[in-house]
């Protein structure tokens, strides 16, 4: 099965993901960061996994 191919957008700076799967995977990392970095605390995995595609996809300059 092919993979989408996701545009890189005019306005970020840095490695934007390529593919769905390399996005999934850096979400994934970066919602494990937050998580980290607030101790685990049990009942934000939803808002983290959030940040971290809008982190991701350029749209916050939070990570």
């Amino acid at each position: 099965m092919d993979e989408e191919i996701i545009e890189r957008p005019a306005q970020t700076s840095g490695a934007a993901p390529h593919n769905w799967a390399e996005r999934e995977a850096m979400v994934a990392t970066a919602a494990y960061l937050r998580a980290q970095k607030r101790g685990f605390a049990p009942g934000h995995e939803l808002e983290d996994w959030l940040a971290a595609e809008a982190a991701i996809d350029g749209r916050d300059q939070e990570t």
